[in-house]
């Protein structure tokens, strides 16, 4: 609030109203689709698109450094995207220090190149991680001992991913305490690595797994995620509490 009320004293009376529009709710995320829905900002200060201000357009351009489709948190850029993975070792401290990066997509990953990333120790500001490649699961048991990642909420690994042991790297991981939402596509996970996350001490913190599909999995293999996890494939697993 404080950088609100200096922009409001320097003039930028809009800016302020959306720093302090977004400090009310600092865990939303706000994109470029949402931003048209801001009836309430819009009401008092008039409209306002954050995505074509200055403060944007003077964030590094560098190559490899994707800021299309950002979004913003408490005022500020908090994603990027890097392609490819050698990006982020390139450009990647320049990056973290222009905006509080918390939110990093990384793509055309290989297993090195992921490597060389998670030797960074920038990911230590990292909530939310989405990984496209050819990682595989050399990639996943390479993450998994990343000490990192212990404030990692969201994980997505995506397109060419991880088998079982990737899976069973990930449930063996003693840094991913306070996941909470996990994610797979494009996978070559079954009932070994399904039952090692469901099993997992170490990721005690996630309610939200999501296979993208569970039709390779076992029935008894599925009814224990269900048993595990809250939400599964994006579907509740429990009746939802009645409001009063």
């Amino acid at each position: 609030m404080a950088y609100a009320d200096w922009l409001q004293q320097n003039g930028q009376t809009q800016w302020a109203a959306f720093v302090r529009y977004q400090c009310e709710a600092p865990d939303q995320s706000l994109n470029h689709f949402s931003a048209r829905y801001m009836f309430d900002l819009f009401d008092e200060v008039g409209k306002f698109d954050p995505f074509e201000s200055d403060w944007l357009k003077k964030l590094p351009q560098l190559p490899g450094v994707v800021w299309w489709g950002s979004g913003f948190k408490g005022g500020f850029v908090h994603d990027v995207c890097f392609q490819p993975g050698t990006a982020f070792v390139e450009h990647g401290a320049t990056v973290f220090a222009a905006t509080p990066i918390d939110s990093i997509s990384v793509e055309r990953l290989t297993a090195e190149s992921l490597g060389a990333i998670l030797t960074s120790p920038l990911l230590g500001r990292l909530e939310c991680l989405s990984l496209y490649g050819h990682y595989r699961d050399e990639g996943m048991r390479l993450l998994a001992a990343c000490p990192y990642l212990t404030r990692l909420k969201w994980l997505f690994v995506m397109e060419y991913g991880c088998g079982d042991e990737g899976a069973e790297a990930l449930a063996a991981c003693p840094y991913l305490g306070n996941l909470h939402y996990l994610y797979f596509n494009d996978h070559r996970i079954g009932d070994r690595g399904a039952l090692a996350l469901a099993r997992s001490p170490n990721l005690r913190g996630v309610s939200f797994l999501s296979f993208n599909e569970t039709e390779r999995l076992s029935p008894a293999v599925v009814d224990e995620l269900k048993e595990r996890f809250e939400y599964l494939d994006g579907w509740p697993t429990r009746p939802l509490a009645e409001e009063p």
